[in-house]
């Protein structure tokens, strides 16, 4: 999948944005709205999203080797502006 470069994302960047994904297809919620929160999008606690991926298998190593992976990927995600961040609530860019 392109990011905003043209560089396909990492494996484990891919797998931790579908896990994104495919949380907000299960858990998504509507907006809060408000000054924090657009319109329109449904959004999942960040938690929601990391038990998600951690269930994917993102890493061939043990738990806490995972929630790094998770972590190095959901900032990368984050930095390249794919998905919205406002105090537990999480959200994907369009």
């Amino acid at each position: 999948a392109p990011i905003n470069n043209g560089k396909a994302m990492k494996p484990a960047t891919k797998a931790v944005y579908d896990a994104l994904l495919d949380a907000i297809i299960t858990h998504g919620k509507p907006s809060p709205g408000g000054e924090h929160y657009p319109a329109g999008v449904q959004v999942i606690e960040e938690r929601q999203w990391r038990e998600t991926a951690l269930n994917k298998t993102i890493s061939t190593g043990n738990a806490d080797a995972e929630r790094k992976a998770f972590s190095r990927a959901a900032k990368e995600i984050q930095d390249k502006n794919l998905v919205g961040k406002w105090d537990k609530y999480v959200w994907r860019v369009r």
